[in-house]
């Protein structure tokens, strides 16, 4: 049987981390103290863990979330509680006396009267005490881009799972951590791949075409994250999310695996330049009209947002937020850190290439060296010479 029904709504890498996003802004500055786990709800009763007030930072990778729950009282240890959301699982800030039907664990905000809910009517979300999963799935394409491309490179001609055609490839977790059914359609569509070509033959025959699917891997999802396109939403988030999708569920499709492939027969045959990402708020079916009667001009090279080595302001904003919930830095530290990232300052980055490449990833060094930046800048007298 074919289940594509369900797995249009799956989320995937991009929903994921649209799902973190969420919980930061809607839990920012907030205290929570209570967790309530139904019976319905498949995964341990965190409440058993946590006493007093916390607080609560999400982070995403791949097809993974991550609760940081942070106790008020700083002697005691955070909590690291990790999502998986099934086929339909998603993230509610409802209020209190609301609680959605299906919401299998909730945290409560009594100031806020409201509370984070996990929502699921499959009941197939699953959540457990701990990190992520890096052993059975890969590096994530959008934070850990170099680290995924050397995964998937470093693994072609070594390992058997990968000399399969590359629409079943992108499925493999091991390696495309995050990637679905909807987001392989359009990277291969954008990447202009056949998905029927064995992948370890995409990437000896044709390596320019092998990794400009790779850089996809991490620019489509990155692209529905950073213009906020949610499948999810009212009916005309619904729509403007289908009127971005190029190819999947318009096309021809063959079935693999149970699964439905999108894709143009030909797609191959075309360049990649014939087929623009949009970069700006998505337009409306008239203004595309518009646009499509207007002369055409010569195309420029296409920028893509956010390319992988360039500096993650994503990555050093929700570490600040981090380092400012756990009590390790001051609001007006913050606050510098923000400024400094918006203005290019490549002081506030080094603090944190120093803290990605530290094994023991210690988050008081990581804070010392953000509060002594913040008082070198700061100093009339050192500002001029180190910022």
């Amino acid at each position: 049987a074919v289940f594509d029904a369900f797995f249009v709504a799956m989320p995937e890498l991009a929903e994921i981390h649209s799902y973190a996003r969420n919980i930061n802004e809607w839990c920012s500055g907030l205290y929570f103290d209570g967790i309530t786990k139904r019976a319905t709800g498949k995964g341990v009763d965190v409440s058993l863990l946590v006493s007093g007030r916390f607080t609560l930072f999400a982070q995403a990778r791949g097809k993974e979330l991550k609760l940081t729950i942070q106790p008020e009282t700083s002697p005691h240890s955070p909590v690291y509680v990790t999502f998986r959301h099934g086929l339909v699982g998603i993230w509610k800030w409802a209020k209190t006396q609301h609680i959605p039907k299906h919401a299998h664990i909730y945290f409560e905000s009594s100031s806020a009267s409201h509370s984070l809910c996990f929502v699921d009517s499959n009941r197939l979300g699953t959540w457990n005490v701990g990190d992520f999963d890096t052993k059975s799935r890969g590096p994530d394409p959008i934070n850990e881009f170099n680290s995924f491309r050397s995964n998937v490179i470093g693994n072609l001609t070594r390992v058997k799972a990968l000399n399969k055609p590359i629409c079943e490839v992108l499925l493999d977790q091991k390696y495309f951590n995050g990637i679905g059914n909807y987001l392989r359609a359009e990277i291969l569509y954008h990447s202009c791949i056949n998905p029927h070509v064995n992948a370890r033959e995409l990437f000896t025959s044709n390596p320019e075409a092998g990794n400009r699917m790779l850089s996809f891997c991490r620019a489509i999802p990155l692209e529905v994250f950073t213009l906020r396109l949610d499948k999810y939403g009212e009916p005309a988030e619904k729509a403007k999310f289908n009127d971005w999708l190029k190819i999947y569920g318009k096309g021809h499709f063959d079935t693999v695996k149970g699964r439905k492939i999108y894709y143009e027969p030909n797609q191959h045959l075309r360049q990649p330049e014939d087929v623009p990402i949009p970069l700006q708020p998505h337009q409306t079916q008239k203004q595309t009209a518009a646009v499509a009667k207007a002369p055409k001009q010569q195309q420029k090279p296409r920028e893509y947002l956010l390319e992988p080595r360039e500096k993650s302001f994503k990555k050093l904003l929700l570490a600040t937020s981090l380092l400012f919930q756990t009590h390790r830095i001051s609001s007006e530290e913050k606050n510098w850190i923000k400024n400094s990232a918006f203005q290019g300052s490549n002081l506030v980055f080094c603090a944190l290439e120093a803290f990605e490449a530290d094994e023991s990833k210690d988050l008081d060094e990581f804070a010392e060296n953000i509060r002594f930046m913040y008082q070198l800048c700061t100093d009339p007298r050192e500002a001029d010479i180190f910022c």
